[in-house]
């Protein structure tokens, strides 16, 4: 009885996937829910960088080639999701603070993101805070004397985000 257990283990443990391999979202959709809000207000104000790049405030920090890198951290809570970047002719790329930081003293130059300081949804209003910011390597000397961010407000019409207006701009 013992060696047809352990054969059983050895079938399943043979079968299985290895970690590396990439498996197919087999994941359903999410309810619709303030996460999927803030994945669909996102996707809306990188839509909008992609149709007039005026619109995300220190636009022109960004590399002109090559991929555009979205902070993963959304302020102190939250995070962008995958789903939220729009596709491009320059792909979005998702980057957390600390990879982005490791690059950086990597390759002893600064890496530009799009960051977005906070999605704060309240019903079918919303307000989005996002702009452009920067890491820079550690052993650098310099003084970081940048960057500006805009607050949006969206609303939920007829199931859809719209924007509205902008808001506050605030420069560090």
């Amino acid at each position: 009885m013992r060696w047809w257990w352990l054969a059983l283990v050895l079938l399943v443990t043979s079968c299985s996937s290895p970690a590396s391999t990439q498996l197919a979202n087999t994941r359903p959709a999410p309810a619709a829910s303030e996460h999927s809000d803030a994945d669909a207000l996102v996707s809306l104000a990188l839509e909008r960088f992609l149709a007039d790049p005026k619109t995300l405030p220190d636009a022109g920090l960004l590399p002109k080639v090559g991929p555009i890198y979205v902070l993963r951290e959304i302020g102190d809570s939250g995070a962008v999701s995958q789903v939220a970047l729009p596709a491009a002719r320059r792909p979005f790329v998702l980057i957390a603070l600390a990879d982005a930081q490791a690059q950086a003293d990597r390759s002893n130059d600064s890496v530009h993101f799009i960051k977005f300081d906070g999605v704060s949804v309240n019903g079918t209003t919303a307000a989005v805070t996002v702009g452009v910011d920067f890491v820079m390597p550690k052993s650098t000397s310099a003084i970081k004397m940048c960057c500006c961010a805009g607050t949006d407000t969206y609303e939920k019409r007829g199931g859809q985000w719209a924007f509205v207006r902008r808001g506050l701009m605030s420069c560090s």
